[in-house]
């Protein structure tokens, strides 16, 4: 090396300012004795001492590419350069504006001051954008005039495109890819993944993708699914399955169905962690006119689809449970899902708890008021009259009820009642609780009768308990309609669940398992159909 270059590498390690812009233009060009190394080139031109040289930007914006200087971050330069007045730092500024945003305000500003000057470039482009009204051709031109190699227009896109997505933009990268897919450029794993990300997008963003074309986008998933993508499972799945949502239809991503392969896809994503395919699995292979209708196996993926936590899924499994309840634990299974999907706002799971508790009579004023008088000398009874009230208790129910043993996450047990022979009047019941203020008075009667002792709850007379009750109740002025729930015996057992509860909240039953506002529908135009005989559904 000689002499006057090491000179000039210890003027630079020193901080001046000319020393690093020069070491820089020879890094970029390699000349004068310097290889050819853009990194270290970069970093004397951006370094602490020339960060905001008008110098150090020009050689940088002219020296390298529009493609370098968008990779390497280096957009800052480049406005920097284009404002001290380089031609061709306005034009690539102009034609990255083209690109990244697709408008041509600020782009059309930097054409006028470069064709104001005489740049013969800036004049044809500035008339393409007036002719034409395309910022893809004039950024074309632009950057094919510009840069030192050939122009790569679909690298620009690309980055253009990806930097889109990262901001949610869907309309732009749209624009990107489409110019893309316009120049002819050859499939690339690169250009099935920006594919897949922009028909990605649209499906969170609920927006179409018709200005793409369907033969691209189907070989596009196709080549990303293949490479194990989930995302691309999912969607060319859900599409081979005629499944639309929002306003991404499955025709848009594919040209034909073919169900049993869609259903292929789609458990491959659910495995892959894409939790809303189990829900999708479990509508195919439940609607009896799917040629992958199997209802033990539909059943399995809705489970699925509720312990993965979602809302619907839970809101149809304890729906389902509830109409087919046998006995006191798939009633409780019931609860415990429909309590998940309530506490998550699900309406209709709501709707379908309210459907298992009957509200007492009266104002809540007046009870308390009661119950405030009763407390001071009955603790324990003040306790069974306001889980009366709040979980619709019968007043054998009220009566036998132990909070301590019987409390749940989602509600209250009543245990059977050894001392009744009726069957309707004897049966446990599981009670929903539907508010906060539920629960809290459930967890302190709870504590109340662990610290009190749990009267005799399980054990005793039960006619000399019913007549304790009885006096304790006119003693203090009860009214019974305020906290007790009077229904029917038949009533009783249709809040237990199982066919009769089904047949007495049709309504609210069949909203909740197929709800009006559902945002998902199965395309029977394009979907397989059975050739062999009908399966009924669960509901």
């Amino acid at each position: 090396m000689k002499r006057r270059d090491i000179q000039l590498l210890a003027a630079a390690r020193q901080g001046d300012p000319d020393a690093c812009c020069e070491l820089g233009r020879r890094y970029l060009h390699g000349s004068d004795g310097f290889p050819r190394h853009q990194r270290t080139a970069i970093d004397y031109l951006c370094g602490p001492p020339v960060a905001d040289s008008p110098k150090a930007a020009l050689i940088l914006a002219e020296g390298m590419s529009l493609v370098d200087i968008i990779l390497t971050g280096n957009e800052a330069s480049l406005r920097l350069a284009a404002v001290s007045g380089s031609r061709v730092a306005q034009l690539k500024m102009a034609a990255w504006l083209l690109i990244r945003c697709g408008s041509t305000g600020e782009s059309r500003a930097w054409l006028q001051v470069a064709a104001v000057a005489g740049n013969d470039v800036a004049l044809h482009a500035l008339a393409t954008l007036d002719r034409d009204g395309s910022a893809m051709i004039a950024a074309e031109m632009l950057t094919a005039h510009c840069a030192q190699s050939h122009a790569d227009v679909a690298r620009l896109n690309t980055i253009a495109a990806e930097q889109a997505i990262e901001r949610n933009d869907l309309s732009q990268a749209m624009k990107c890819l489409r110019a893309i897919v316009e120049a002819g450029s050859p499939p690339s794993d690169d250009l099935a993944d920006l594919t897949l990300a922009v028909v990605h997008l649209a499906d969170k963003c609920g927006h179409s993708v018709s200005d793409l074309s369907t033969a691209w986008i189907e070989s596009c998933l196709a080549s990303a699914s293949d490479r194990g993508e989930r995302n691309a499972n999912y969607l060319l799945g859900r599409a081979l399955c005629g499944i639309s949502s929002g306003s991404l239809a499955a025709h848009q991503l594919t040209r034909h169905s073919n169900v049993r392969q869609g259903s292929a896809l789609l458990m491959r994503a659910a495995h892959g962690g894409i939790d809303a395919a189990w829900l999708h699995l479990y509508r195919l292979h439940a609607e009896p006119r799917s040629s992958v209708a199997n209802l033990p196996i539909a059943r399995v993926f809705l489970e699925k689809s509720a312990h993965r936590g979602c809302s619907e899924a839970q809101r149809m499994l304890g729906a389902l449970l509830m109409s087919e309840c046998t006995d006191l634990s798939k009633s409780e299974r019931a609860i415990a899902w429909l309590h998940q999907a309530a506490h998550a706002g699900d309406r209709h799971s709501a709707a379908l708890l309210e459907s298992l508790v009957v509200r007492p009579t009266g104002s809540d004023a007046e009870a308390n008021a009661i119950v405030d008088e009763v407390s001071r000398h009955e603790p324990l009874l003040a306790a069974r009259l306001q889980l009366a009230r709040h979980f619709g208790l019968t007043k054998r129910e009220a009566l036998l009820v132990n909070p301590a043993t019987g409390m749940r996450p989602w509600g209250l047990v009543v245990e059977r009642n050894p001392f009744v022979e009726q069957p309707r009047l004897a049966a446990p019941r599981a009670i929903p609780s539907l508010s906060e203020l539920a629960l809290s008075t459930l967890q302190q009667a709870a504590s109340m009768f662990k610290r009190l002792g749990q009267e005799d709850a399980a054990a005793g007379d039960w006619r000399y308990r019913t007549k304790r009750m009885r006096w304790s109740l006119n003693r203090y002025r009860v009214v019974e309609s305020l906290f007790f729930a009077e229904i029917s015996s038949h009533t009783l057992e249709a809040l237990r669940g199982g066919p009769k509860w089904r047949s007495r909240c049709r309504r609210e039953l069949e909203a909740a398992i197929e709800p009006a506002d559902v945002d998902l529908r199965f395309d029977y135009s394009i979907a397989e159909r059975p050739t062999h005989g009908s399966m009924r559904s669960t509901v």
